[in-house]
């Protein structure tokens, strides 16, 4: 295996900044790249800016744009504020992790290949992910309902109903004493 690239070892900074540059400039002149990075006390030649533009950075950007687009498509269809879209992206990391661990077996050499504390981590952070969702759901939810009972309440007196008639509307919205 080729060892990893000089690119890897720069601080983040700097590599962000050439991630940055790299994406904003389509992976082109990468000769002036070398010559900043020069400047900045750091050796990479082209042709190792070219390789990792090429196998690293230009797929994760590929796959940004594609997952950018997709959660706008979805996002679109069911409304910005409803959590399915991010239920749905919970869902499918779950999924994902399951599946490798099924893959990998309780007996498995590999498994010492994956650091189970970072996977036992994930998990838990989806799940907790998951519960912060469906919080904000039901809150969005009452959020709307009480919004809409107001706005019929405030309908109701305005076209002459009386305040206990114009509450009975509001309780209908809500649910309340049926």
């Amino acid at each position: 295996m080729p060892p990893k690239s000089k690119i890897y070892a720069l601080p983040e900074p700097i590599r962000a900044w050439l991630d940055e540059t790299l994406a904003a400039n389509g992976g082109q002149q990468f000769k002036r790249l070398e010559e900043e990075l020069a400047k900045k006390g750091y050796l990479i030649t082209d042709s190792s800016l070219q390789r990792y533009h090429a196998n690293d950075l230009e797929p994760r950007l590929k796959a940004l744009k594609l997952a950018t687009e997709s959660a706008r498509t979805v996002a679109a269809a069911m409304g910005e504020n409803d959590g399915t879209m991010l239920e749905a992206l919970t869902g499918l990391c779950q999924e994902r992790l399951f599946n490798i661990l099924i893959e990998l077996g309780p007996d498995s050499e590999s498994i010492k290949n994956y650091d189970l504390a970072k996977m036992a981590r994930a998990i838990s952070n989806l799940a907790r992910a998951s519960i912060d969702v469906k919080k904000f759901v039901a809150d969005a939810r009452k959020k709307a309902l009480a919004d809409a009972a107001d706005a019929v309440e405030k309908a109701a007196k305005q076209q002459g109903l009386n305040a206990e008639q114009a509450a009975f509307w509001r309780n209908q919205v809500l649910g309340v004493g049926l």
